[in-house]
């Protein structure tokens, strides 16, 4: 239900009135319940969702996953039991609600057809029984508040209409909020435009195998894969393997001769990861972001090479280094690798300002590696800092782990 200046209306128990979602005076929101409103019937949607909910009963799902209905209700009641509901614990001072119980999955229950459903269902579980982003349940990658000399790495969620949650940025991946325009005919190269709240799928196959049907104003000439085998991480391997053979020169960097290499026109060979020093590990790859769930400290390392590259392996980012040189395109890609790295908005930037690299001069990987570092941990810890310390941490706060508690936004 909506007030007529848009707003959403929550159902105040207290006054037995309805009440904008952001009314300074809402004491009480029920969650339960029917009633009226300008002579309207409403329900609170966590009612809606109960009654939606209440026709999936155990005996429907026995017929369908072969777990018997008595099974189904043991677990159900455990889950519930386990949750310790109404309970708090004192962290740091803060009195947080302590639930105990979490449904977790990982690649097999989202990486195949309806995972978003599938995923959905199970992460709803979690939200029923309010066991995300508090002790005992569900944590995300939380919100970083940076370190305290500089303020940087940082993110957190952010405000959008109806004050709900929606994503900020997540390392090198895009925000998701506004959403992008989509236009026809896609014009870029992975099709973006075709999948607005995609996070990292694409349409590039498909576009690259028949491009007629999209429409599009010009075909893929060249073709540059790095750091991965797409006919194995991609689906639909008979599509990406007849895209790729579709592109006149395919180029490929890699460390093995794996499915995409031996489809490939020229392969460069990459360092191992014993051979180099790279960006990555620092907080806007994927793998730094997502691997610090919990309440120690946050903590910075860097990789280190322990020995030359041998043969004619080089270092990806050199060469791609170089290949920015003989393109011209520096100050573009400083600027990229400024945004990936998290050290301005590119949105709200244009090219030069606010970049943590000097894009005068041609710099070495070593020289933006300690320009990155710099930026998140202050002058003193550079590059040199890293290799002779190894490690970098400082505190994480209750604020940060278990942020949803401190968010003021309406968390769906």
């Amino acid at each position: 239900m909506l007030a007529a200046d848009g707003k959403a209306l929550l159902w105040d128990q207290a006054d037995g009135r309805a009440k904008a979602w952001d009314d300074a005076m809402l004491k009480d929101p029920a969650v339960e319940g029917s009633y009226t409103v300008d002579g309207v019937a409403c329900k609170p949607s966590f009612q809606v969702l109960k009654e939606h909910v209440a026709t999936y009963t155990p005996e429907a799902a026995e017929a369908v996953t072969t777990v018997p209905a008595a099974t189904i209700e043991r677990i159900a009641r455990e889950f519930g039991e386990a949750a310790c509901i109404g309970q708090t614990i004192s962290l740091e001072g803060e009195e947080l609600p302590y639930r105990p119980v979490c449904v977790n999955y990982s690649r097999g229950s989202q990486g195949h057809k309806h995972a978003y459903l599938t995923t959905h269902a199970m992460e709803l579980l979690n939200q029923v029984v309010g066991a995300c982003k508090v002790p005992g349940g569900s944590c995300d990658v939380g919100k970083s508040l940076g370190h305290p000399d500089t303020g940087l790495p940082a993110w957190e969620g952010a405000m959008g209409p109806q004050g709900l949650l929606v994503a900020s940025r997540a390392a090198f991946l895009p925000t998701l909020w506004p959403p992008p325009p989509v236009t026809w005919p896609p014009v870029s190269a992975d099709g973006k435009e075709l999948l607005p709240l995609g996070i990292t799928g694409d349409a590039t196959w498909p576009l690259v195998k028949h491009p007629e049907h999209y429409s599009r104003p010009f075909e893929a000439k060249v073709l540059f894969t790095l750091a991965t085998s797409m006919g194995m991480s991609h689906h639909n391997p008979a599509d990406v393997e007849a895209g790729m053979t579709r592109v006149p020169f395919h180029m490929h960097y890699g460390v093995h001769l794996d499915e995409t290499a031996e489809l490939a026109d020229l392969v460069l060979p990459d360092a191992s990861y014993l051979e180099t020093l790279d960006l990555q590990g620092t907080p806007y790859d994927l793998s730094w972001y997502f691997n610090q769930p919990h309440m120690k400290e946050w903590v910075h390392a860097i990789r280190q090479p322990v020995i030359e590259p041998q043969y004619e392996r080089r270092p990806m980012m050199e060469f791609l280094l170089d290949l920015v040189e003989r393109l011209g395109i520096r100050l573009q890609f400083y600027n990229v690798l400024s945004y990936i790295y998290g050290v301005y908005a590119l949105e709200a930037s244009i090219y030069g300002v606010n970049n943590a690299l000097d894009a005068s001069k041609a710099l070495s990987l070593e020289e933006i590696s300690d320009a990155f570092w710099k930026a998140y941990l202050g002058p003193e810890r550079g590059l040199e800092y890293l290799k002779k310390h190894g490690v970098v941490t400082y505190p994480k706060s209750v604020k940060e782990r278990y942020w949803g508690n401190f968010a003021d936004v309406r968390i769906p």
